[in-house]
């Protein structure tokens, strides 16, 4: 009867233990996933930056694209959900600065893609699109610095994070 009790302690303990490594797993995908479709969002603002400032052809497709992605993004973040249905700070956070990229990229840049599409360009005109373009990093700022810090938060709250091993010489 002794016996039954230590091993019957080890296989509760190895099930904790293996629950929590699963959770880390989980937590980490989690965060990888939802931190992606932002970055990935990010990625095609500065397409449509460049192709802006360069008065590019390529605009209105760098401009429907980008569109498109922070829809899908939405969507996916929205039905990803709080993590275990619980902890939905990170979820909230990128959904912020994503409905802040939709909407300044329906109003702002489709006006700067409009300004962009005319057969000529002032220099009024062109300073008018550089200042959409520098007004969206300004407003985006406060939304990026919450979405980090969450992003950061949430792989401290899970320990996601893991110190690189050293290797021995």
């Amino acid at each position: 009867m002794n016996k039954i009790y230590p091993l019957f302690f080890a296989v509760i303990l190895a099930t904790v233990l293996f629950s929590c490594e699963e959770n880390n797993v989980t937590a980490k995908q989690y965060h990888d996933e939802v931190y992606n479709s932002v970055d990935t969002v990010v990625k095609y603002i500065f397409v449509l930056d460049n192709d802006l400032r360069a008065k590019s052809k390529q605009s209105e497709t760098s401009y429907n694209r980008l569109l498109e992605l922070t829809n899908d993004n939405i969507k996916f973040v929205e039905d990803k959900g709080a993590y275990e249905s619980k902890d939905d700070k990170m979820q909230k956070a990128s959904l912020e600065i994503l409905r802040y990229y939709k909407t300044y990229t329906e109003k702002d840049f489709k006006a700067a893609l409009g300004i962009v599409k005319k057969d000529s360009n002032t220099m009024t005109d062109e300073n008018q699109v550089l200042d959409i373009i520098n007004q969206f990093y300004d407003g985006e700022s406060k939304y990026l610095d919450v979405f980090k810090k969450e992003s950061y938060d949430f792989g401290d709250r899970y320990k996601i994070y893991k110190a690189p091993k050293s290797k021995k010489n």
